[in-house]
C-alpha cells in the first residue's frame, strides 16, 4: 500500500512541474481511528485508511481538443475492519472502511460544450448522482449515498471502493435547472474476491439513474434508478432476483448566516422495491455550522445528523421464521466537529450512537468514538 501511495504522489508531482496550466493533480490520505465503547458485537478499536491520488488534463489547452477534460485517479484502502467486527451495523460508521486493496477510482473523458456535459469511462456514481454536499462533513457512509441506494448491485453501485464503467449526459436549463441521466455497469468488480483490482466489460447488468436538480431558492434533487440484474450486495434468501427500482429526494438550504458563521440544514428520503432488498427505505436529516465554532483556528465545522434505514417486510418475515427477532430499522446518530488546522491538514472527532444495529433485537445499541485525520495536497 505504501508503494502505491508513493507512486501516485511522485507521478503527480513530476507531471505538474512542466504543464501547470493544463495538468492538475491532487492527493489525499484519510486515517480513521474508531472505538466501539459499548454495545454492538463487541468492544474494540480499529485503524482504517484511504489514500487517493488523481491527475486531471485540460485537453483543450494541451492539445486543442475543444471542451474536453480527461481524468485518471486511483485509491487504496486498508486497515482492520470495524463495523463488521465490532458494531454489526448496516450503514457503516466510517465511510472509508473497505477491504485491503488498490484500484482504479476514475478514468474518464468529459466533453462539456455550452450548457451540456457528457462523460464516459470509469466513473464514481456518487460524484455525479445522489450528491448531498451539506452532508459531506459526516463520516457515516449513509450521508454520502443513501443506504437504500448503496446496497444495489452485487458489489454495490459504482462507488468507493469498487467503481465501474459508465456514461452520463447532463443539460442545464434556465434558471438553474439541471437534468442528468447515467448508465453504469450493474455488476462491477468480483463479488467473490472484492479486493481484486479488475475492470470487467462483460456487461451482465445495467444500473440506470436519472436526476432533476433545482438550484434556487433552495437546492432540491429528485432522482430515480433502475437495476436490471441480480441485486443486493446484502443478499438474503427471502429476496427475489430480477429488475428493481427506487427513488430519492434531497433538499439543502441555508437557514442562518452571520459575519462569522452560517448554518445549513438538509434532508434526504429514499425507497427501494421491498421484495428485492434488505433496506427498503431511508430518511436522513442534519444540520451543520461552518465558520467560527470554538475559535480553535482555521475553518471549523460542527454538525449533527440522523440516518434511519428501515428493513423490508420481506426480510423481517423471513428472519422471524428463522427465529431471529428484528426491529423495524437501524438508526445512526452522529455529532462531529472538523477543524482545518492548516491548508493541508484537518482533524475531526466524532461521536456515534447506533440504535438497533442491523435492525437486530439481539444487539445492544452501540456507542462509537471516532477521530479522523486528513492530509491533502494539490497542484498550485
Amino acid at each position: 500500500m505504501k508503494s502505491v501511495g508513493a507512486a501516485l504522489l511522485a507521478g503527480c508531482c513530476v507531471t505538474s512541474g512542466a504543464t501547470a496550466q493544463t495538468v492538475s493533480w491532487d492527493a489525499a490520505l484519510v486515517v480513521d481511528v474508531a472505538t466501539n465503547a459499548s454495545g454492538g458485537l463487541e468492544q474494540g478499536r480499529s485503524v482504517l485508511f484511504k489514500a487517493h491520488g488523481g491527475v486531471t488534463v485540460d485537453a483543450e489547452q494541451l492539445w486543442g481538443l475543444s471542451d474536453l477534460t480527461i481524468r485518471g485517479a486511483a485509491w487504496a484502502s486498508g486497515g482492520e475492519t470495524f463495523s463488521d467486527r465490532y458494531v454489526g451495523d448496516w450503514q457503516t460508521v466510517s465511510n472509508i472502511e473497505a477491504v485491503d486493496t488498490a484500484r482504479v477510482a476514475e478514468l474518464w473523458l468529459e466533453w462539456a460544450p455550452s450548457s451540456s456535459r457528457f462523460k464516459l469511462g470509469v466513473i464514481d456514481l456518487n460524484s455525479e448522482f445522489d450528491v448531498n454536499g451539506a452532508a459531506a462533513i459526516f463520516t457515516n457512509s449513509a450521508h454520502g449515498i443513501g443506504s437504500e441506494f448503496s446496497q444495489i448491485g452485487l458489489n454495490g453501485p459504482s462507488i468507493y471502493l469498487v467503481t465501474g464503467w459508465g456514461a452520463l449526459a447532463e443539460t442545464t436549463f434556465d434558471p438553474g435547472v439541471i437534468v442528468a441521466f447515467g448508465f453504469f455497469d450493474g455488476a462491477q468488480g468480483d463479488i467473490d474476491e472484492p479486493e481484486r483490482a479488475l475492470l470487467d466489460l462483460s456487461g451482465d447488468s445495467t444500473l440506470a439513474v436519472g436526476e432533476v436538480r433545482v438550484q434556487e431558492p433552495m437546492r432540491i434533487t429528485v432522482g430515480a434508478w433502475r437495476h436490471d440484474g441480480a441485486l443486493s450486495e446484502m443478499r438474503h434468501p427471502a429476496l427475489a432476483e430480477g429488475a428493481a427500482a427506487g427513488a430519492y429526494a434531497i433538499a439543502q438550504t441555508q437557514i442562518y448566516r452571520s459575519d462569522t458563521a452560517e448554518w445549513t440544514a438538509f434532508a434526504r428520503f429514499g425507497f427501494a422495491q421491498p421484495d428485492r432488498v434488505v433496506l427498503a427505505g431511508y430518511a436522513g436529516i442534519g444540520v451543520r455550522r461552518d465558520g467560527y465554532v470554538f475559535g480553535l483556528g482555521g475553518d471549523e465545522s460542527l454538525g449533527f445528523a440522523v440516518a434511519y434505514a428501515s428493513a423490508s417486510g420481506h426480510w423481517r418475515e423471513s428472519e422471524r421464521m428463522l427465529g431471529n427477532a428484528t426491529e423495524r430499522a437501524e438508526t445512526a446518530f452522529e455529532i462531529t466537529y472538523r477543524v482545518q488546522a492548516t491548508p493541508n491538514f484537518a482533524m475531526q472527532p466524532s461521536l456515534h450512537y447506533i440504535a438497533a444495529p442491523s435492525a437486530s433485537a439481539r444487539l445492544d445499541d452501540a456507542l462509537v468514538i471516532g477521530v479522523r485525520f486528513e492530509a491533502a495536497v494539490q497542484s498550485p
